[in-house]
């Protein structure tokens, strides 16, 4: 019998206070916070494949803010601070939408924000800039026109029929500064579309898509790559300079909102390892740093992720064939490693949703990959490998004390089938995580190696790129005409039961290729200083800096 969806991911699944001997470090008011995350930052755009797999939103959505904001259950709220985006017709064929600016929208450097940056923005993510390389075109594909006065502060999107997902488009980190791409790249944006030209396309396309890449060689940023000027910022932080390592924010003078309560934070991205001196916010993966001692001062709690912990699997090499990746799923116990490593979840039911109902999903989870069976996956293993045992590699951005952990417990599982296992992590690519001779990604939603996940309790659009030919994050170029069909009739699927009958379609046809294998809804670990207000976890890809402009001591 068919039940209501749940309207709000449940985010507060246990309490886990961090515990360790000394005195706490945070005393008086903060004039800096750090802020501890699991993934790199190594892009200013976290559209690009790149960028989705990075932290970039988990450190700048209230730098780069948009239309919309990821609330901290999922699920997009319109940010009038930026300006309003009104639809202006109906059902019908054509469908558009006006976004217009705050008249006070000015970039941190002093350039007001206009629809020039709009049509930027629409123009890779929809792929109309050839050089571009988005990871998601899903959504932005269906405006078949951005029509902009140069310098306006309004636009008008048209979209070819009415798109239900439209309050998701042009959120954080979507929209960026067209002037900087006009200086460097010698192009203006709104030109170059109107005129088709496409030398000058495929010139906005590749700033678009590395322009605004500050990467070292270790995927973060470093100090001696770090340019201000072409990174200005439409929120109420702004990038002030790179510090030891870590990302420096400080309050943008020029916002026109409200200020940020705390003038500085400090983002510390992976690879460092908290407490430091002073007030703190730490958003990570749960365990994934081993041995980790935090002051008894901070407030800490394990929250439910709406991203999927998953492999994503090579449909080239050693799993070219479906049956090498049926001896895969075989062997994985799935069901004890979502309550070994998984805060006790149950196993995810599908890679498309960020939904933790298991009932909206559970038609579409074959019980054959729920606990493993060394029979059928040794069949499996001898047909696909001709007799040959079946070497399999995995990459995943190391160190992580979980995802080792769980790395090693599916090669026990795997070994008896004739499936080697081997953790390849240290030659994973933070720059590039699909390059290199993997054979499995262990990532969350989306590619991301830190927090993932964006939809509410019932699908979006978010999780489909990974599975749809053409899409940047894509990595291994997984296509299916099945899965493609069904996602574009899930994003203009009016009815929420056509969605679910829909949805249950296209986890079925993913079961049945295995290009992703979901494992559990990824658990995080937040923790905050005693007397640092305004911290709201967030179970998104934003993660719990979708609204550190909040965050105060002095209260």
């Amino acid at each position: 019998m068919r039940r209501s969806l749940p309207q709000a991911a449940a985010l507060l699944v246990a309490v886990l206070l961090g515990c360790a001997t000394g005195c706490g470090l945070f005393q008086g008011k903060a004039g800096v916070v750090n802020y501890f995350v699991d993934a790199k930052l190594p892009t200013y755009n976290a559209n690009t494949a790149l960028g989705r797999s990075s932290g970039a939103l988990m450190a700048f959505a209230r730098v780069l803010p948009g239309f919309g904001y990821l609330a901290p259950t999922g699920g997009a709220v319109a940010d009038s601070d930026v300006g309003t985006a009104e639809q202006q017709t109906g059902q019908g064929e054509e469908f558009t939408v006006r976004y217009t600016f705050n008249p006070k929208a000015t970039w941190s450097d002093g350039v007001p924000m206009t629809c020039d940056d709009l049509v930027l923005a629409w123009a890779a993510l929809a792929g109309r800039a050839p050089g571009a390389q988005p990871a998601s075109k899903l959504g932005y594909e269906l405006v078949s026109q951005m029509q902009c006065a140069k310098g306006s502060k309004t636009a008008t999107a048209v979209f070819e029929r009415h798109f239900p997902n439209w309050p998701g488009l042009f959120g954080p980190g979507t929209i960026l500064p067209s002037h900087v791409l006009a200086k460097a790249a010698g192009v203006d944006v709104v030109d170059a579309v109107a005129s088709g030209d496409q030398a000058k396309l495929q010139a906005v396309g590749k700033f678009w898509s590395t322009g605004w890449d500050f990467a070292g060689a270790s995927g973060n940023a470093g100090a001696g790559k770090f340019d201000p000027a072409r990174f200005p910022a439409s929120g109420p932080y702004r990038i002030q300079s790179v510090e030891s390592g870590a990302m420096v924010l400080t309050r943008n003078e020029r916002w026109w909102g409200d200020p940020a309560r705390t003038e500085r934070i400090k983002v510390w991205p992976k690879g460092f390892v908290p407490p430091v001196a002073g007030a703190q916010v730490v958003d990570i993966g749960k365990d994934s740093i081993a041995d980790l001692r935090l002051p008894p001062d901070l407030h800490g709690q394990t929250v439910a992720s709406l991203g999927i912990e998953q492999f994503v699997l090579s449909v080239r090499g050693a799993l070219a064939s479906k049956r090498a990746r049926e001896a895969f799923a075989l062997c994985l116990p799935r069901a004890e490693l979502a309550a070994k490593f998984g805060a006790g979840a149950p196993p995810a039911a599908g890679a498309l949703s960020d939904s933790q109902d298991p009932w909206q999903l559970s038609p579409a989870q074959p019980a054959r990959y729920v606990q493993p069976n060394p029979a059928d996956a040794y069949k499996a293993r001898d047909e696909a490998a001709k007799g040959q045992q079946l070497a399999l590699r995995v990459g995943y951005l190391a160190p992580d004390a979980r995802r080792a952990a769980l790395v090693q417990e599916v090669a026990k599982s795997c070994e008896a089938a004739g499936v080697r296992v081997t953790d390849a992590s240290k030659e994973f690519d933070p720059l590039a995580p699909g390059k290199g001779q993997f054979d499995l990604l262990l990532t969350s939603s989306d590619l991301a190696t830190g927090a993932g996940g964006a939809a509410g309790p019932s699908w979006d659009l978010t999780s489909a790129a990974q599975v749809r030919s053409g899409e940047g994050e894509n990595v291994f170029g997984y296509a299916s005409s099945r899965v493609d069909d069904l996602v574009a009739q899930l994003a203009l699927a009016e009815k929420e039961d056509d969605r679910v009958g829909l949805l249950a379609q296209a986890q079925n046809a993913l079961w049945d290729d295995l290009p992703v294998i979901p494992l559990f809804a990824q658990p995080r670990l937040v923790s905050w200083s005693e007397g640092l207000s305004g911290v709201i976890p967030g179970a998104t890809a934003c993660a719990t800096g979708w609204n550190m402009d909040k965050w105060s001591a002095d209260d």
